[in-house]
């Protein structure tokens, strides 16, 4: 990945990390709790809430810069979610 790329994603990756900690602390804490039912549908939930912010930034890639990026943004709106799900499939077992 060239560094101009790089720059340009810095921002969307450090907020998938934060997003992925944030959704795992809530995780661990919804398994503390007296009822840990619906863990899956809150991570759907939190995976749903990161995907609009995602890919809305891969839209406005396509618009302004004509898909040079777009693989790139694709790979960030998906993996989280996908760890998230990996995690609490971990957790619940």
């Amino acid at each position: 990945m060239l560094p101009n790329e790089l720059r340009a994603l810095r921002p969307w990756i450090i907020g998938a990390i934060l997003w992925l900690i944030l959704s795992v602390f809530v995780s661990v804490e919804h398994l503390r709790s007296a009822q840990p039912d619906y863990l899956l549908e809150l991570g759907a939930l939190m995976s749903m809430l990161w995907l609009q912010f995602a890919f809305a930034g891969l839209f406005n890639t396509l618009r302004n810069e004509r898909g040079r990026r777009a693989l790139f943004f694709l790979v960030i709106a998906i993996v989280p979610p996908l760890l998230l799900y990996c995690i609490n499939t971990i957790l619940l077992w």
